[in-house]
């Protein structure tokens, strides 16, 4: 009972505060709303020492809080969220951000929707901003299935984003142009981690860019599919350990659903109702001008300060089960089989994988011998195989490295029939081998097919 008093605080001090202005009938009105949750039960008494503890809960945290307990105390919650609604209409005007608030509280505490707070570092993120998400590598929602709802989002104040189309927007001016706004935004940086910091932002996509935002926001990524994501607000809170207050962003996800247009049209009908008159004052720039102060900004620093990895490839060690590591990682055990194959997708994908079956199958005989490996598949079943093979290198091995910076580079996919990993994935791997001619060697994965696996006979 106690953290849930707490959780209501938490919640009324947000709302009163939502707008940047505290006058005298919401204080009024506050008291009111007291009382009456005096009469609705008794026990729950809001004191003063609840306010104070505040300061070590979020508001997402007490919205997951009346979220827990709405069961057992349904009839209070619903009663504490009415009254919450009439504080925020105590002036008779509800702002953009007393109303996200009061959505926030509906979609979570009542229809169980996520919220979680998080520290984002030098990343910034605007409450303007509605972020699509995607944790499914294969998706099918597009950023034409948006097409009917991005002139409301930004007649209600709100910029609709999907990366792809970002990207792809900020490159059509020309890589040079890219690389001019990188070297001056970040001019620690040198030539060749610019050029590096472009590839990895012109090769994201929305799974990719997920993966990136899950480690800013330090949340499971699964729980991004097919999600909206909305900052809700800034909470203050005390830091015991380093003695000072902090500030927490406050995000809810909004879960899109099968024919998710509908549930769009419910929140914008949601949100009209509670505002009113919509006064849109915010200034919408072309999605190819580069935004300082916006997402364009928060996107880059994301890439920025992903530090790469990079894979080394041990073949020298027991020829049953190799070794893959990445950098600052526990090595990994992987069977000769899905090695080779793994071996054989980076080094094609530097060619985005363009190869015929015929060609692809010569070059795994060949790297298998090279390596000494005898009990090579027969060309029927390297097909029909491949797919099985791959998911295993991807769940079983690359999965074992949950916090790899730049996880995505590395993980196989398949378009269009074929497999691949970044184009850029090769300059991240070196291999280690046992060469008959030239003893103990450590070179580029390049290298390593140029050198030893063509040079083998069959």
């Amino acid at each position: 009972m106690e953290q849930l008093k707490v959780a209501m605080a938490r919640i009324i001090i947000n709302v009163i505060q939502a707008d940047g202005i505290i006058d005298d009938r919401e204080l009024d009105c506050m008291e009111r709303m007291l009382d009456e949750m005096k009469r609705i039960k008794a026990e729950l008494k809001i004191t003063n020492k609840d306010f104070y503890e505040t300061r070590n809960m979020t508001f997402c945290e007490a919205l997951n809080v009346l979220k827990e307990k709405y069961k057992l105390e349904k009839k209070a919650i619903d009663r504490f969220i009415e009254l919450i609604n009439e504080l925020a209409k105590t002036d008779n005007v509800v702002s953009s951000n007393e109303a996200m608030l009061l959505l926030a509280i509906n979609y979570v505490v009542l229809n169980g929707f996520d919220a979680f707070s998080t520290r984002c570092g030098s990343v910034y993120f605007s409450k303007q901003e509605v972020i699509f998400l995607d944790s499914e590598e294969n998706g099918n929602i597009e950023s034409s299935d948006f097409d009917g709802f991005k002139n409301t989002f930004q007649a209600y104040g709100f910029h609709f984003i999907y990366v792809p189309d970002i990207i792809k927007s900020l490159f059509s001016e020309g890589d040079e142009r890219m690389d001019k706004i990188i070297s001056f935004l970040y001019p620690h940086l040198d030539s060749q981690s610019v050029v590096q910091v472009q590839e990895r932002l012109a090769g994201m996509n929305t799974y990719q860019f997920c993966n990136i935002i899950a480690d800013i926001l330090n949340y499971p990524r699964e729980k991004f599919k097919y999600s909206l994501l909305f900052k809700i607000t800034n909470s203050e809170i005390y830091d015991k350990k380093a003695d000072r207050y902090i500030t927490k962003d406050d995000f809810v996800l909004f879960r899109l659903e099968g024919n998710f247009d509908k549930q769009l049209v419910t929140l914008f009908h949601e949100y009209r109702d509670l505002v009113g008159v919509i006064n849109n004052n915010t200034t919408v720039f072309p999605d190819y001008y580069f935004n300082s102060h916006g997402f364009h900004r928060t996107l880059l620093d994301a890439v920025v300060n992903r530090k790469s990895q990079n894979l080394t490839i041990d073949l020298t060690q027991n020829p049953q089960y190799q070794r893959v590591t990445f950098d600052n990682a526990q090595p990994i055990s992987m069977g000769d089989k899905y090695l080779c194959i793994y071996l054989l997708i980076i080094y094609m994908s530097k060619d985005s994988g363009a190869k015929k079956d015929a060609e692809t199958y010569q070059l795994f005989k060949q790297l298998c011998k090279s390596q000494r490996i005898t009990n090579i598949v027969d060309f029927l079943s390297f097909k029909t195989k491949l797919t099985h093979d791959v998911r295993e290198i991807r769940e079983a091995y690359i999965g074992e490295v949950p916090n790899l910076v730049n996880k995505e580079m590395f993980q196989p996919i398949c378009k269009n029939g074929t497999y691949f990993v970044h184009k850029n994935t090769c300059t991240h791997v070196s291999v280690t081998h046992d060469s008959k001619k030239r003893g103990l060697v450590s070179e580029s994965i390049t290298d390593f097919f140029e050198n030893e696996v063509k040079k083998t006979k069959i």
